[in-house]
């Protein structure tokens, strides 16, 4: 019961289920460590790695069914469901279960690249499509930056721990080398879509705010991942985002005196300042 309540179902939303069974699951510790050698103890505690390894696997298969259906995938519960599978990773290292830590935590990162896999689809739909619902998915995923940042985070952590030829990692390191670089073509397609609304007269502040935003949250992924892939693509992106942004900036100045631009030029330039700061930080 105490392993059900920690690891619910997954993307069922019980922000509580972790808290509630912490306590639970600290007493089993707890009594583990007082009476080790206690066969009555010994049982429970193997009862408890099977129930764990159980209900990992019931997530993982859950979790991988909502990834390949039509639905939309809450990143922001994605993060939340794969903390509380740290908690019973936490259980198996302490009664020295290592085998079926090694079990559960290879379900984890398969669901983690698994996440950042559907949302790389979220983003390749995006780029071939660019349609009002294709737009909505985008925005949806885009803005869960934080979450998204967990899941690369975990991924690229499992390959330090890991040999350098190992399977997992080259898996690991490709998903999130392919997210990152669909992630630099988004920020690309939005400066392209606001070229396009500017070329049409259909340009207005809230989309130019929110276009901008978009990027910002691309950027300010990609600039939170630590490795040689993603430093190579947030040059890249950041590249991209400069040469881009001064353009609009030429063009807007350029029309300065249609209605309207002096703010479209207000929007864009403290979007500007701000990514500058981010690059230069106060000392």
């Amino acid at each position: 019961k105490l392993v059900g309540k920690a690891l619910p179902a997954p993307g069922e939303h019980r922000p509580e289920a972790a808290g509630t069974a912490l306590p639970g699951v600290e007493l089993l510790v707890d009594l583990a460590r007082l009476a080790p050698a206690s066969d009555p103890v010994r049982a429970a505690n193997d009862m408890v790695v099977q129930a764990i390894v159980a209900a990992a696997k019931v997530f993982h298969d859950g979790f991988m069914r909502q990834i390949e259906g039509v639905d939309a995938i809450d990143m922001r519960q994605a993060a939340a469901d794969l903390m509380r599978l740290d908690i019973l990773l936490w259980l198996l290292e302490i009664l020295k279960a290592d085998e079926a830590g090694r079990c559960v935590r290879q379900q984890s990162q398969i669901v983690a690249r698994g996440a950042l896999r559907r949302a790389r689809r979220v983003a390749d739909a995006y780029l071939a499509r660019r349609g009002p619902q294709e737009r909505f998915d985008l925005a949806t995923v885009v803005a869960e930056v934080e979450e998204l940042g967990v899941l690369v985070a975990r991924i690229i952590e499992a390959g330090r721990t890991r040999r350098a030829d190992d399977l997992a990692d080259d898996l690991g390191r490709r998903s999130v080398r392919e997210f990152l670089h669909a992630m630099g073509k988004v920020a690309l397609a939005a400066f392209r879509d606001l070229d396009e609304r500017l070329e049409a007269g259909t340009l207005g502040e809230a989309v130019l705010a929110g276009s901008l935003k978009k990027v910002a949250n691309v950027r300010r992924l990609c600039r939170s991942v630590r490795t040689d892939d993603a430093d190579t693509v947030l040059i890249a992106v950041e590249r991209v985002i400069a040469r881009k942004a001064v353009a609009l900036g030429v063009v807007l100045v350029r029309r300065r005196a249609e209605p309207g631009m002096p703010r479209l030029m207000a929007i864009l330039t403290e979007f500007l300042d701000r990514v500058e700061a981010v690059r230069h930080p106060p000392r």
